[in-house]
């Protein structure tokens, strides 16, 4: 009986640490995803802004107004590659 709680407890062990790992690769692409989203936020607030100062009659220079025509998602230094992994559990 104590070998059968020892595995018990061994394989327990295993699944909480890959639960941890598993935590901490989501936590770090949550970081990410916030990031893109501050960067995201600003872009918004100078094309807002950028917007609000023509409708006003004052000349806005274009260089100052981020492009959207860019391949990337924004213009942050992120990747498409960085989506989460979609692994089936058993």
């Amino acid at each position: 009986m104590a070998s059968n709680l020892e595995e018990v407890n061994a394989q327990m062990y295993r699944e909480n640490l890959r639960m941890k790992q598993h935590n901490d690769k989501l936590r770090r692409r949550a970081e990410l995803l916030n990031q893109e989203n501050d960067a995201l936020r600003i872009e918004i607030k100078k094309k807002i802004a950028a917007i609000a100062a023509a409708s006003r009659g004052n000349l806005v220079d274009n260089d100052s107004v981020p492009s959207t025509s860019s391949s990337s998602c924004c213009s942050c230094s992120c990747s498409k590659a960085s989506k989460p992994n979609k692994k089936a559990r058993k």
